[in-house]
């Protein structure tokens, strides 16, 4: 998540300011060293057990429950939770930090937006992903393991939104990026989640990709067997999901 600073605000007139092409010629004078939260490493242990992710998933709902009321609702006493949060959230670094989000741009019309950034080299990647570290309107950002792609969540006004894909756009003439694709989502039926802990069994995960993907197929099946009521338009949308778990969205005139 990019940290909100004062860089890009105006204190004297209260507001948010997008110096766009300062942030093109800054994406080149980046080091090529990913941010640590982004590293790929050799092995991936699992540092969890069940109970970690039982508080992980009450915290997530709440940061501000207390130790005594998780206890209670998962059945443990509060010494225990107090040892769980101690000497595995905290000391394994299962919890990092607590981001807090801000809706920044008061009644402006707004857009929140999923991007897939794709990149020709491991250092273009970097230094992309370095720029962003300070930048407020950034929400979260995620490295596609084995590839040099990650995604990241925009937060920005509708006006400034066109001129950040201007600005992805030159930065792709530069070879500064390879590609993106993105996603505008409906903030008014906007859902989030915790972690799925139900598939955390002993001290692993448990995941079957080929039925996860077949039955979020049939999820938007469903989904888009409600539009057959409706008259068609002179252009018809027809959506898939990919083997990445991503809604593609094509239009035919």
């Amino acid at each position: 998540m990019g940290r909100i600073t004062s860089d890009w605000f105006d204190s004297c007139k209260e507001n948010w300011f997008f110096p766009w092409n300062d942030w093109i010629r800054e994406v080149q004078t980046q080091t090529t060293d990913l941010p640590y939260t982004l590293m790929e490493t050799k092995s991936y242990p699992v540092l969890a057990d069940e109970t970690d992710i039982q508080m992980l998933m009450k915290l997530e709902k709440d940061a501000t429950t207390n130790l005594s009321e998780i206890a209670k609702s998962l059945g443990i006493s509060r010494q225990l939770a107090d040892f769980h949060f101690k000497n595995h959230l905290i000391d394994r670094s299962l919890i990092e930090d607590y981001p807090i989000f801000l809706m920044r741009y008061g009644d402006e019309s707004q857009v929140m937006v999923l991007f897939i950034m794709s990149f020709h080299d491991y250092e273009t990647l970097a230094k992309f992903a370095r720029s962003l570290l300070d930048k407020f309107f950034i929400i979260t950002m995620g490295k596609v393991l084995k590839e040099n792609a990650f995604l990241m969540e925009v937060f920005l006004p509708t006006i400034e939104f066109r001129k950040f894909i201007d600005a992805l756009s030159k930065m792709a003439k530069m070879k500064l990026l390879r590609s993106y694709k993105y996603v505008i989502q409906d903030l008014r039926i906007r859902r989030r989640q915790t972690i799925s802990g139900e598939f955390f069994k002993g001290k692993s995960w448990i995941y079957d990709h080929e039925t996860h993907m077949e039955m979020l197929q049939q999820k938007v099946s469903k989904h888009l067997l409600k539009f057959e009521e409706y008259p068609k338009p002179s252009s018809s949308v027809t959506a898939k999901v990919n083997n990445q778990g991503l809604l593609k969205q094509e239009v035919k005139k």
